[in-house]
């Protein structure tokens, strides 16, 4: 009997090593950059607003910045009938309250996935979740 229950024990111990590492490298992955990369291959024209913009993302970047709350960000258009803004924030509060912010434009689709807001029109953000 105790080797059997040693063995679920064992069993457990590797899936929540297994969970943890999968999840490590899922949330590690969704960034500005990887966002950018997914979208530019489904044909928008991306501009980043993290650390590493240029252009006109640096200009907004550099604007937005000093905002405690905001981490970083991404805005696409496709043939100007497309668009999405995804944002990371840096807690689950601000990104609540730029969620209920955004509600309020109209005809906007807005998606929140933990601390990262997505708004725009419903294919933009369906192509960038």
């Amino acid at each position: 009997m105790n080797r059997t229950n040693s063995t679920k024990k064992i069993a457990v111990v590797i899936a929540v090593i297994a969970l943890v590492a999968v999840l490590g490298v899922c949330l590690a992955a969704c960034n500005s950059n990887s966002t950018e990369k997914k979208l530019n291959d489904k044909g928008y024209t991306v501009v980043k607003l993290n650390e590493d913009a240029t252009g006109l993302g640096a200009t907004v970047y550099n604007l937005v910045k000093n905002n405690s709350n905001f981490k970083e960000g991404v805005w696409a258009t496709k043939q100007l009938v497309n668009y999405v803004a995804v944002v990371w924030y840096k807690n689950l509060d601000a990104a609540k309250d730029a969620e209920n912010s955004f509600k309020s434009l109209p005809g906007a689709t807005v998606y929140r996935v933990d601390k990262v807001v997505y708004v725009g029109t419903s294919q933009g953000v369906d192509d960038a979740k």
